[in-house]
């Protein structure tokens, strides 16, 4: 079912919410974004078919941790005109808005508030969602549905690209997902040492996936057919970095008279570019 009762109406880039008989403007004003579910996953007995076009409305965005929560609204092509009474408009912070004869305020593109029956929530976990206008989206996945005190669905997603650090995956593996995303996550948020120690343990993982299990990922490599010289060499690489940020191992290293230098922030940046490349070689990721 669509619930009726919330709507989003915009004038001149402002919106205001409310339902159909009255507004309250929206300060500051929300970030509204076209949205697409990809592949549509929105079999016909869904609510959201009656839309022909779906918005995503942000509430929150975290650059650190790439969490972006908001809601989903749904709206007919075109979108249209529709009038509400003046004195069922409030303003405020701003000022009074132009009325239409008969005291009327005239709104573009009445958006309505999507809702949907539990038993179909399963449907769009783990959707692919594309935001933005044509040239400028960006893809991300559903990774939590919530309902709201208010009966709202309030949606969290990730993204799927990387900020360019990392190639896009092109496999459905979970194991491989998450490595991938922990080392982007570290990536954003870690000393060098933590993202080379993340750095190795993902690349242990995704190196599983092709290769005979180990112990670790220094016992696997030696498993790595020959013939793959750079794969071998790129987890070698990774696997050097590791001890070099381990107090022991600096302390063993110095009584030898061979002092390891500290690990530093290109190092951290090269075993990023390594597990990248260790997706792309073993066909987890598209280059």
């Amino acid at each position: 079912m669509i619930n009726q009762s919330v709507v989003l109406a915009e004038r001149c880039g402002l919106f205001y919410e409310g339902d159909d008989t009255q507004l309250w403007a929206i300060n500051p004003p929300p970030a509204i974004s076209a949205a697409r579910f990809q592949p549509p996953i929105i079999p016909a007995q869904n609510a959201m078919v009656c839309f022909d076009v779906l918005y995503f409305r942000e509430d929150y965005f975290d650059a650190t941790t790439r969490i972006r929560r908001g809601r989903f609204y749904g709206t007919n092509a075109g979108g249209g005109l529709r009038e509400w009474q003046e004195s069922k408009v409030s303003t405020w912070p701003r000022g009074p808005l132009p009325s239409a004869p008969q005291g009327m305020v005239q709104m573009h593109a009445v958006y309505r508030r999507i809702k949907i029956e539990v038993q179909r929530n399963s449907l769009l976990r783990e959707a692919m969602v594309t935001l933005g206008g044509p040239g400028y989206e960006s893809d991300w996945r559903v990774v939590d549905i919530e309902q709201t005190a208010n009966d709202e669905l309030l949606f969290t997603l990730k993204p799927i690209f990387s900020f360019g650090l990392l190639p896009r995956l092109i496999t459905d593996d979970k194991e491989v997902y998450g490595a991938h995303d922990s080392v982007l996550d570290a990536a954003l948020k870690y000393a060098p040492v933590p993202v080379v120690d993340v750095c190795r343990e993902a690349s242990f993982a995704v190196l599983r996936k092709k290769f005979c299990d180990a112990a670790d990922l220094g016992a696997l490599i030696g498993r790595i057919p020959e013939d793959l010289v750079m794969v071998r060499s790129a987890a070698s690489i990774i696997n050097r970095l590791h001890p070099r940020g381990k107090l022991a191992e600096q302390i063993r290293q110095e009584a030898k008279g061979k002092p390891l230098r500290p690990v530093i922030d290109d190092d951290a940046a090269l075993a990023v570019r390594l597990f990248g490349f260790l997706l792309v070689e073993l066909g987890f990721a598209k280059a």
